[in-house]
């Protein structure tokens, strides 16, 4: 965004809520959004993920969530396996 769209997204913020913001507050939020923005579109190109419009939710088919479960579960494995190993390590001490 340029200089003009802060200036008029700050005007217009302004007369709106009656709060005055610095132009790197709102780049700082812009920012932030379009990471979240960016993101949300590359989780629904995620193969077995869609949009339902109904409900306004993401929806996942039984495979997506077979797999999803599968790699949280080997994940937490992974994670309690080395908090034992440091434990193990640092009661030996």
């Amino acid at each position: 965004m340029n200089k003009i769209g802060y200036n008029h997204i700050i005007a217009k913020f302004k007369e709106i809520t009656s709060i005055e913001y610095k132009k790197g507050q709102f780049k700082n939020k812009w920012d932030k959004l379009r990471i979240d923005y960016t993101n949300w579109k590359n989780l629904l190109k995620e193969t077995g993920l869609g949009w339902d419009n109904e409900r306004k939710t993401v929806k996942a088919s039984d495979e997506w969530w077979k797999k999803a479960i599968k790699v949280r579960i080997q994940l937490m494995l992974h994670i309690c396996a080395m908090f034992f190993l440091l434990l193990a390590k640092l009661t030996s001490l």
